[in-house]
Parts: C-alpha cells; structure tokens; sequence
C-alpha cells in the first residue's frame, strides 16, 4: 500500500464493524466507540493535527484529492498555452523574415527603377538642351533675306498674268512673222526669176526695185531680231517661273518645319514638366517607402520584444510559483515533475 492509501485509510468508527474486532473485545461492556469531542480539554491531544479530531476526515481528503486534480489540470493547461504561445513565436519569426526578405526586395527594385528613371531624366534633359540650342540659333537668324525673297515672289505672282499675256502675244507676233517672212521669200523668189528671165541688153535692175529689196531684207532681219529677242524673254520668263515655283515649295516646307519645330518644342516642354513630376513622385515614394518601413520594423521588433517578454514572465511566474506542501502529494515528486515539464518546453 502507498503511502497515498494510507493517507486517505478512514479513521472514523464503521458502522458495521468487523466481528473479529467485536468478538475480541470484552463482551460485558458492548458499547459503541463516541466520537471525540473538538471541545473537550486533552493533554493528551497536544502535537496533534486538528482537523483529525473532526468527524469530516473523507470530506477533507476529497478536497485534497480535488485540489490535486485541479493543479493537474492547470498544469496541463499551462503547458499546453506554453506550447501553443512557442508554436505562435515560431511562426512569427518566419512571417518577420518573409516580411523582411520582401520589403528587401521591394526596396531593390525600388532603387534600379529610381536609377533607370534618373538615366532616362538625365537623357531627356539633353534632348531638350540640345533642342533649345537649335531652336534658339534658328530664332537668331536674321530672316530679312527670306522677306526679301518673298516679296519678290510675291510681286513675280502679281505679275504671271502680264507674263502670260506677252507670251501669247509673242506666239502669235511669231506665227504672224513667220507668214509674212514666207510671203515675203516667196516674192523675192519670183522677183530674182523674172529679172533674170529679161532681156541681157538691159543695164540692170532699176534703183527703186532694188530700194525695195533692201528695205524689205531690213525688215526682215528686224522683224527676225524682235523674234529672238522675245524668244530669249519667254525662256527667261519660264525660267523665273520655275524658280518662283520651287521658291513657294520650300517656303511651304520650311513653314511646316517651323510648326513641327514649335510642336516638337512644345512636346518636349510638357515632357520635362511630366519628368520632374514623376522625379519628385519617385522621390516622395522612396521617403514615404521608408518612413513606412522603419516604422513597421520598429513596430515588429517592439511586439516581439513584448511578446518574449511576456512569455519570459509568464515562465518566471510558473516556475516561481510558491510550493504548498500537500498531504496527498509529496513534495519531492511535485518538484521533480516540474523540473521534467520545463526540461521538455
């Protein structure tokens, strides 16, 4: 028998006692053994426990044994919510460090988007310079020679129509010429034939007719001269006229030039305005990026410090824990299972 059983032996007269017991004893007196009484003034009873001379013994080993079974199981309990409270640590840890090795990575591709968008930024701006510089130079040209230019083309258009006029006019002074000229030829043939067909006796050709054969060979050589000389200013003409008209088309050009000039200028303008907004963008998400992320590490690193805190505590405390002696449970186990119990967390 433990010494458990023979703590929790009732000591308290049965009703039915043993006949052994009965036959043993002295069979004049067959009196029932009394309870004794709290009150009664013993000696005897001195060093003695006093919750033994009451008549509720089993109700006070029933609370002991319940009492036991209730450390038991806040034991458990605290073990249990121990176990619970590391398995919780643990997987907070690894969620830290995933969290750390994410925000790493954010902040790596921060930092080579931040270098691709200052690389871009800085190439942008020396287009603009570049166009600027250009764009200025073709501002400080002087433009009088092109006024002059265009002046002239203008008024050369004013003119086309009169140059057009003479034109016709000369054509038709040509044809004119041409059948007067052949008329004429065709006279002097005749004329040349006849005289020569006339008598050999005759002194020769009479002053008036040759007159008129001299006047009209200088008309002709006039009238031949006027026609060359028109010739050479209708060429002349058609070829101002060719020149006025590529004149005109590279002034058209050059004005569509000038609005893509002024376009492009304008398109990169509102690109340098969209770079230095996306660069102060950038640089206010990098600062909030990182105000964001040491403040969250901090508040990581301050709820696990309370939490170890915490856990360290609530071991402190339960090991710390003041040790009532119990009848029903030696003093010497309840030590050594605790021992075993934190040896195991």
């Amino acid at each position: 028998m433990s010494y458990y059983d023979k703590e929790n032996v009732t000591t308290t007269p049965s009703k039915n006692p043993d006949k052994s017991i009965n036959d043993s004893s002295p069979t004049p007196s067959k009196r029932t053994l009394r309870p004794i009484s709290p009150n009664k003034q013993n000696n005897g009873g001195i060093g003695k426990l006093s919750f033994l001379q009451s008549d509720n013994i089993d109700d006070h080993f029933e609370y002991i044994h319940n009492s036991n079974e209730e450390i038991k199981q806040s034991l458990y309990d605290l073990e249990s919510n121990t176990k619970q409270t590391s398995l919780d640590l643990g997987q907070l840890i690894d969620r830290s460090k995933n969290n750390n090795q994410n925000l790493n990575r954010v902040l790596e591709s921060i930092a080579k988007y931040s270098e691709e968008v200052t690389t871009e930024g800085n190439a942008t701006k020396f287009d603009v310079t570049r166009i600027l510089e250009k764009l200025d130079a073709l501002s400080s040209q002087d433009s009088s020679e092109e006024l002059r230019l265009l002046r002239e083309s203008i008024e050369t258009n004013t003119k086309e129509n009169q140059w057009t006029e003479i034109s016709t006019l000369l054509k038709s002074i040509q044809e004119d010429n041409k059948k007067s000229s052949s008329r004429i030829c065709e006279d002097l043939d005749k004329l040349s034939i006849s005289l020569e067909l006339q008598e050999p006796s005759a002194s020769g050709t009479s002053p008036e007719l040759s007159k008129e054969i001299d006047a009209l060979k200088q008309t002709i050589e006039n009238q031949s001269d006027v026609v060359k000389d028109l010739e050479k200013r209708l060429a002349l003409q058609k070829s101002t006229d060719e020149l006025e008209r590529r004149h005109l088309d590279l002034q058209q050009k050059y004005d569509i030039l000038c609005e893509s000039y002024k376009e492009k200028y304008n398109q990169y303008s509102r690109l340098g305005e969209h770079f230095k907004a996306l660069e102060q963008r950038a640089r206010q998400f990098t600062d909030d990026l990182q105000f964001n992320d040491s403040q969250k590490y901090s508040n990581l690193q301050q709820l696990h410090s309370g939490r170890l805190d915490a856990l360290a505590g609530s071991e402190g405390a339960s090991l710390n824990m003041p040790k009532k002696r119990v009848v029903s449970m030696p003093l010497k186990e309840v030590k050594e299972e605790s021992y075993n119990e934190t040896e195991e967390f």
